[in-house]
């Protein structure tokens, strides 16, 4: 079939094709059903039509709820009123709409509905703003059965709406439509039960209620009288979006807020005001600030003016604060004062108003209730004013006096670009003055005054604060020790100032002495010298107030006393002592140095061998000093002056060739020449085969005992040692070696065994003297002891046999008076002498001792003839 058309004519359905040549064609239809023939659709409708009311615009928003019943449709119809332009429609289903010429709005479904169906349109109308009547336009369904509804009325802030007319509507209580609508913009609300009804609007612009507070500031420069303020608007009832302002004549915009705020602003001519317009980009409600910034430019003279204002014309008050600020070189004095307080500059300081200018001070401050203050501003030029403050350092040395003046200048009212110095004509020519943008230095000579003036010229004026710096050297005669020298003291005078004063500060060499005479001077403390003067240094300060005034001082040198520059804060020695009398020592100095480049080490005699040396843990060069036993060890330069540090030597010294049975020996230790030792201690190891009698030297013995010994002396404090000990100074390891191991000898280590005794003392020269006794030799010793005292007793109690209670006497308290003033180890031969002379008082002992004593004798003399012998017997 190439083509079809079928028509309705009557109750009959016309249809015609063009056939394709094969000659067969298949026909169906689908008949009406009756019930479509002769069942219409019953339409219900309920609106709800929502009107905003905008200052330039109506917008309308209407919602349908249809009620479809008996038939299906496909179609809606819905007239809208001719004054109204449509801006969407909204719905479910829909496949097109179309807005005819009459008004009526078709919706078209794809599928055909029944039930319920929503449909939403929204139309708007512009509005005059002048227009004050409107009638609410009203919706008609097309083939509707009934049709009711609600009207809800709303309106922006800034418009008033009253109901003028209404007719076939009822008013609904807000209440029952309270969770659909924003009641800060609510009007009315009325509901509709059938078409047509009438509602006429009444509506009017709201006039804002506009408050203005400002915070001014007038700042006076020499060429311009800048106005700045911030308007502080308080807008109720109702927004705008522009404010218009008085301003003052010959004054000029130079800012008003930025650009996120102003969309514009223009200033116009209203007969003799001007008046500014500024447009806002939002509308302004509620609180709201406007900073705005006016300037005119003012003759660089004395002018006397009515204080500007600025007034906020829609305002229906205003109050505010100003505040007057100008240069320091200005002036400013007020007459004719009307409706302004003056406030105190604490009060406007404490609201946030200050000097914007910085070069600017504030002078005064007034507070205004109405707009119609007035004062009269007179603006004059103060005259410069010059406050200077010399602050003095003298610093005398042997052969030359350094003066350094430091001019602090406090330049008031007006910007100068010339200062004057006067100085003694003599030394002034040879000052040397610094300072920032100085431009030209010019000196003259006054010969009738013998002075000379220095002219300082900058390359452009300067206000506040400058500083000038002005130095002299001046020689000084040479003195001998103990000899004084007068010096004058050249005065330095500040020109065309309105007030100078000035400290002075005396600084000297350590060996110079120095005393004053001074007229028109106060002495002070050093401690009240400003804080830019060196108080440590000072040994003189004066202040004074004015000129003239005269300074000499009395110069004496003394010679330099020589003072410590390097200590041994503690030296510390192991002593290993070997049964062939060779001592082993470890010896650590803990030592504070300055400004010594090497040390002087004396080492104790017989010593042979100095195994190595360190400094802080690195190997030390050592050398040999003028004698045998001198040293000589360069210090590292890596070393930090006044830093503790360690020497730690090892060496072998020969005390004797051998022990022996008992003897003697003395023991001494390595010490820094001409440096003192603040505490010295030992820790020396003998041999544990000997008892040592005596231990006497210059150190004390400390320590603790810390196990009993059969010894000869047990009362000397020992510790026997099985097991190596390391040295600790203040419970901290002495570095060991820590850089490589070649030159200057190995860290070797000393076996550190035998009887342990504990000795220190303070300063230096530390040594001991040793007595000792082989402990396998003590028995035999004490019975030959023993021995000869039994028989010296007995030999002097046979000798004087009518003494023995004197000589029992003289024995006894001998005995005891060396018993109580010997030393503890030698009480123990007393002791063997007292059993000498018990043993002896022994009858039977007695006369063994003289009975081998007469046979002794007998043998003596010559021999006996035997016979002479026998016939005898």
């Amino acid at each position: 079939m190439v083509s079809r058309k079928s028509s309705v004519a009557g109750e009959n359905t016309l249809f015609s094709a063009f056939l394709s040549p094969d000659g067969k064609v298949n026909i169906s239809w689908l008949a009406k059903s009756l019930e479509s023939k002769t069942t219409k659709s019953l339409i219900f409708a309920k609106s709800s039509n929502e009107i905003y009311i905008k200052e330039s615009v109506y917008l309308i928003n209407t919602k349908f709820d249809f009620s479809i019943m008996q038939a299906k449709i496909d179609s809606l119809k819905v007239k809208i009123p001719s004054t109204l332009s449509l801006v969407r429609v909204d719905g479910e289903n829909i496949k097109d709409w179309n807005l005819g010429d009459d008004g009526i709005l078709s919706v078209n479904l794809y599928e055909k509905i029944d039930g319920n169906y929503n449909l939403s349109i929204g139309t708007e109308k512009y509005r005059d703003i002048d227009e004050t009547m409107f009638e609410i336009p009203q919706f008609e369904v097309i083939g509707a059965q009934r049709e009711d509804g609600e009207i809800i009325i709303k309106a922006e802030p800034s418009l008033r709406v009253q109901v003028e007319k209404k007719n076939g509507v009822t008013q609904i209580d807000p209440k029952e439509i309270g969770n659909r609508i924003d009641f800060n913009e609510f009007v009315s609300a009325f509901k509709y039960f059938r078409l047509p009804y009438t509602v006429s609007l009444n509506i009017s612009k709201i006039k804002p209620k506009i408050t203005a507070k400002q915070n001014i500031l007038i700042s006076f420069s020499e060429t311009i009288i800048d106005y700045y303020t911030n308007v502080n608007f308080t807008i109720k009832d109702a927004g705008l979006f522009k404010f218009r302002f008085l301003i003052p004549d010959n004054f000029r915009v130079s800012e008003i807020a930025n650009d996120n705020i102003v969309e514009s602003f223009d200033i116009t001519k209203e007969g003799d005001s001007t008046i500014l317009t500024v447009v806002l980009k939002n509308k302004a409600y509620g609180d709201f600030i406007l900073p705005i910034h006016l300037e005119t430019d003012k003759e660089d003279k004395a002018v006397s003016n009515n204080i500007p204002k600025l007034l906020c014309l829609d305002a229906e008050k205003e109050d505010g604060i100003i505040a007057l600020s100008l240069r320091k070189n200005l002036k400013l004095s007020t007459e004719d004062i009307k409706s302004l307080r003056p406030i105190s500059l604490e009060e406007l300081q404490s609201l946030g108003i200050r000097a914007i200018d910085p070069k600017n001070e504030i002078a005064a401050g007034y507070r205004y209730s109405t707009t119609d203050y007035s004062s009269i501003l007179k603006i004059d030029k103060r005259s410069t004013k010059i406050i200077a403050n010399v602050e003095r350092n003298i610093d005398i040395e042997e052969a030359v006096m350094k003066i350094n003046d430091v001019i602090r200048y406090d330049i008031l009212y007006a910007p100068v670009s010339k200062f004057m110095i006067e100085l003694p004509a003599l030394i002034g020519k040879d000052a040397v003055i610094t300072g920032d943008n100085i431009k030209e230095k010019r000196f003259s000579t006054d010969m009738e005054s013998n002075t000379g003036i220095w002219e300082i010229e900058l390359h452009s004026p300067i206000l506040n604060q400058f500083v000038l710096n002005v130095s002299l050297e001046n020689k000084l005669p040479s003195v001998t020790t103990d000899n004084k020298i007068s010096i004058n003291i050249p005065p330095v005078k500040v020109l065309d100032v309105f007030n100078e004063s000035g400290v002075i500060s005396i600084t000297k060499s350590p060996n110079l002495q120095v005393t004053a005479e001074e007229n028109n001077l106060e002495p002070i403390d050093s401690k009240e010298l400003p804080s830019t003067m060196n108080k440590d240094q000072s040994v003189l300060a004066f202040r004074y107030l004015n000129h003239p005034y005269s300074l000499s001082l009395e110069s004496t040198k003394h010679e330099y006393e020589k003072i410590l520059d390097t200590i041994v804060n503690q030296a510390h020695f192991d002593i290993v002592v070997s049964n062939e009398g060779i001592a082993k020592t470890e010896g650590v100095f803990k030592i504070q140095n300055t400004n010594r480049q090497s040390l002087e080490l004396m080492m104790p005699e017989g010593t042979d061998k100095i195994f190595s040396v360190f400094i802080s843990g690195k190997k030390a060069s050592i050398s040999k000093g003028e004698s045998p036993r001198s040293k000589i060890i360069m210090l590292p330069k890596d070393i930090t002056p006044g830093q503790e540090f360690s020497l730690r030597i090892i060496y072998q010294s020969q005390l004797r060739k051998d022990f022996g049975s008992f003897g003697g020996l003395k023991a001494e230790s390595a010490e820094i020449v001409d440096i003192p030792c603040s505490k010295i201690t030992w820790r020396i190891y003998l041999p544990d085969e000997y008892s040592y009698i005596y231990l006497d030297g210059s150190l004390s013995q400390s320590g603790i005992r810390s196990e009993p010994f059969n010894d000869i002396n047990p009362y000397m404090q020992s510790q026997q040692v099985r097991s190596q000990q390391k040295i600790q100074l203040n419970n901290k390891q002495i570095p060991q070696q820590s850089d490589e191991q070649a030159l200057y000898g190995l860290d070797i280590e000393i076996i550190r065994e035998g009887r342990m005794y504990s000795f220190s003392k303070l300063d230096k020269q530390a040594y001991l003297n040793v007595w000792y006794v082989k402990k396998l030799a003590i028995f035999p010793i004490s019975l030959i002891i023993i021995a000869l005292a039994t028989i010296m007793f007995t030999l002097i109690q046979n000798k004087y046999p009518a003494d023995k209670i004197k000589f029992i006497s003289i024995t006894l308290a001998s005995a005891l008076a060396l018993f109580i003033l010997l030393p503890q180890g030698f009480k123990f031969f007393i002791i063997l002498l007292l059993t000498g002379f018990v043993i002896s008082k022994v009858p039977l002992a007695n006369n063994f001792i003289n009975n081998r004593l007469k046979y002794t004798k007998s043998k003596s003399k010559k021999p006996i003839n035997p016979t002479e012998n026998s016939m005898e017997n």
